[in-house]
């Protein structure tokens, strides 16, 4: 599960997000810490993301390397105990594919 960038970008193209919180949805930010020692050090506490993706081009992308994929929806899983394992506020304009290798 990954931020959806088309629903990021129509909502900032609709006016209703500004540009910095536009990039921070988009979890391409480091944040820092308070304390100066963590940001000498920030890169190996936080992983934000590095490529974005619509449904589309996850789908697209992970096919070609070889996995069976299904679009679905928040909590609707083949994996035991999600909602023990993922975080509600993190699937709200979200992509979320489950995929296999085959």
């Amino acid at each position: 599960m990954l931020p959806d960038l088309r629903i990021l970008v129509d909502e900032y193209y609709k006016g209703n997000i500004r540009a910095d919180d536009f990039a921070e949805r988009l979890g391409i930010l480091y944040q820092r810490q308070g304390n100066s020692f963590k940001n000498h050090f920030v890169t190996f506490m936080q992983f934000p993301h590095r490529c974005m993706y619509d449904t589309t081009s996850l789908i697209d992308t992970l096919a070609s390397l070889g996995f069976d994929l299904e679009v679905k929806k928040a909590f609707d899983s083949d994996i035991q105990d999600i909602r023990h394992i993922e975080l509600a506020e993190r699937t709200e304009g979200a992509v979320i594919v489950e995929g296999k290798k085959h």
